[in-house]
């Protein structure tokens, strides 16, 4: 598997977490964007049937943006690991705001 794909994986689970913490505050609703990448390592291939978990937590969140600390496991071992930084950016479509909130309840299991 691509390292670019794992990195993707692990992108958008870091933002989704950042963006559920941001929707504790009221009224705010923002897309994470991804903006630096820090300490990554490769440290093994995936291969096609390998399955991959994902670990994410939040090290800082502020309404500029935030910061997680990601790992991607096969069988319990760390394949890649790093850092990344996000910037948020306001949703300012309705129709993508509620398209936005449908997934973040859903992945919340709160649908």
């Amino acid at each position: 598997m691509p390292g670019v794909l794992i990195l993707e994986g692990m992108a958008q689970l870091s933002g989704l977490l950042l963006e559920a913490g941001l929707q504790e505050k009221p009224a705010k609703s923002a897309k994470a964007v991804l903006t630096i990448l820090e300490k990554t390592k490769f440290r093994a291939l995936v291969r096609p049937g390998d399955a991959l978990q994902y670990c994410a937590e939040v090290v800082a969140l502020n309404e500029a943006g935030g910061k997680t600390r990601v790992k991607a496991l096969r069988d319990g071992l760390i394949v890649t690991a790093t850092e990344m930084a996000f910037a948020f950016k306001e949703v300012q479509d309705p129709l993508l705001d509620e398209k936005h909130r449908r997934l973040m309840d859903l992945w919340l299991g709160r649908s």
